[in-house]
């Protein structure tokens, strides 16, 4: 009997990075319940530990946190042979035409604007995924 299309959807591992805990809880909550398997950190420092380790399919990352930003990950990502094919989508609540520009030069797919929808938000996760060719 082969795989089904639902349980494979259960190997999708996201990472979230984001400084704002109750968005995190919520992320981690909905992604959770959409068969993503999810790890949270609350800044880019700590997810470069945790990258290697837990080798996500897709990263969802804030721009403004404190000590390690999102585009300083991003960057230091990027230098670590094997790591920078990882897709890389971008949000914040105020992103700049700096911001928005240096996220485009390091590859990132999307930047997207807080407050979200979380429908559309799965919606877009799940299109690059399948742009990677990783079965949603």
């Amino acid at each position: 009997m082969g795989v089904s299309e639902e349980s494979r959807a259960a190997n999708h591992k996201l990472l979230i990075v984001d400084d704002e805990a109750a968005l995190l809880q919520v992320l981690e909550s909905y992604f959770s319940m959409q068969d993503f398997d999810v790890c949270c950190t609350h800044d880019g420092s700590q997810a470069l530990e945790l990258v290697e380790k837990f080798q996500p399919d897709l990263i969802l990352c804030d721009v403004n946190m404190p000590e390690l930003n999102g585009l300083e990950f991003c960057e230091m990502l990027h230098g670590i042979p094997g790591l920078k094919q990882i897709p890389f989508i971008f949000m914040s609540a105020l992103p700049g035409p700096r911001e928005l520009t240096r996220a485009k030069k390091l590859g990132a797919l999307e930047f997207i604007s807080k407050p979200f929808c979380l429908n559309e938000l799965k919606a877009l996760l799940g299109k690059h995924l399948k742009q990677a060719a990783l079965p949603v």
